[in-house]
């Protein structure tokens, strides 16, 4: 099998899903091989976790996340005998985009997702900008959570923020990958 994952996250109207997930209710206390067109966050809650993403290894402790980019191989392993508690958004950049015509897709989203420089970003506080983002995402579930009136609103909000300083932060990546493949064509 090429490990693309099948599950629809979110619905058509809102293509986000939410998931709180503990490692160690998975075989191995794993997440197994996978992509998916989606963009996929995570956080750690508790316990550490080793995440791979193509061919590299990280590991993440309590309060560090990641951003993994569309269609990037990953899994997800517990690393110690405390159990690794992870908090995900698994959503389609139609979500923040509104159509894949729109200049928000053209100019923001196809930049950074088609970006071979950038499969994943991790957020250990390595960089002044990743608690800007860690905080982003924390809304995020804060208000998909709390499910109140016009919560989609506050979702988009706090991902479109998040989506921004990631954009501004890597734009030496994306620049170069722009780059190189104006000169491939």
């Amino acid at each position: 099998t090429n490990r693309k994952e099948l599950i629809e996250h979110g619905t058509t109207l809102f293509p986000c899903a939410r998931y709180h997930c503990d490692l160690h209710e998975f075989y191995n206390d794993e997440i197994p091989w996978h992509w998916h067109d989606e963009i996929e966050i995570m956080l750690v809650e508790s316990g550490i976790m080793k995440l791979q993403l193509n061919s590299k290894t990280y590991e993440l402790n309590p309060g560090e996340g990641v951003f993994i980019n569309s269609n990037v191989l990953h899994s997800a392993t517990g690393t110690d005998m405390s159990r690794c508690k992870i908090n995900s958004f698994v959503f389609h950049t139609k979500l923040l985009s509104g159509s894949m015509e729109a200049i928000f897709s053209q100019r923001f989203i196809k930049p950074l997702t088609n970006c071979n420089s950038l499969s994943g970003i991790v957020l250990d506080g390595s960089k002044e900008w990743h608690e800007e983002v860690l905080q982003s995402i924390r809304n995020a579930f804060h208000a998909y959570d709390e499910g109140e009136y016009c919560y989609e609103l506050l979702v988009r909000e706090h991902l479109s923020h998040m989506w921004y300083l990631l954009m501004q932060n890597n734009k030496p990546y994306i620049d170069r990958d722009k780059m190189n493949f104006r000169q491939e064509t």
